[in-house]
């Protein structure tokens, strides 16, 4: 139910479900877990640290999940030693070098962040948050057309990598392709939950009536 609500844009009721479990005697880590991502990506990291970080261990979802936390907390050193650990638990494991490149990238470090995302896709080609943040450290360091590449490689992996959608629609049509933009800004607009991304949305609305 809690993962129902959180994909229709009700970040508020996903929580306030497994807050509910948690509180009628349910102990099962992934309600622990998935509390602690939707805390985090709703601005309540310190939060989702307190209830994270006596459950990681060498769990290797809730270690990405309290990395996050970290992060999203600007506690970058502490984000990376977490993913570090999953690293060492799991070295094969493409999500950890995904979120070090996020924090790097978050952090100012284009060239570790490019560094990290390539090694994260080299172990897992499939991770669309990856070819999405891989574009975004390409967009900033002037490599448009590469980085318009690794977004149509997110979505065509995951159709719902609304970031990547975002991210086609508005550069697309700053390089004039606005056939091109208007495809994925329709897909982003009809698709996109209105609770997380209203105001992307609404810029999305904006752009593709330019003429």
């Amino acid at each position: 139910l809690a993962f129902v609500y959180w994909q229709g844009g009700r970040p508020a009721d996903a929580i306030r479900t497994l807050e509910t479990a948690l509180k009628n005697g349910i102990t099962h880590r992934d309600v622990r877990v998935k509390l602690g991502v939707y805390l985090s990506e709703t601005g309540s990291a310190e939060r989702a640290i307190h209830l994270l970080e006596g459950l990681a261990g060498d769990d290797i979802e809730a270690l990405n999940a309290l990395g996050i936390a970290y992060g999203q907390a600007n506690r970058s050193a502490d984000a990376i030693r977490t993913f570090e650990h999953v690293l060492r638990v799991d070295p094969t494991n493409g999500l950890g070098w995904q979120n070090i490149g996020t924090v790097q990238l978050r952090a100012g470090d284009r060239t570790a962040a490019e560094a990290s995302l390539r090694r994260a896709l080299s172990i897992d080609d499939t991770l669309p948050g990856a070819y999405t943040t891989l574009g975004v450290v390409l967009s900033r360091t002037g490599r448009s057309s590469e980085a318009i590449e690794m977004w149509k490689r997110a979505v065509a992996i995951n159709p719902m990598e609304f970031d990547a959608l975002y991210n086609l629609t508005m550069t697309l049509m700053e390089l004039g392709r606005r056939d091109e933009a208007r495809t994925y800004g329709d897909r982003y607009i009809s698709s996109a939950p209105p609770g997380f991304f209203a105001l992307e949305i609404a810029e999305v609305r904006e752009a593709l009536k330019r003429k």
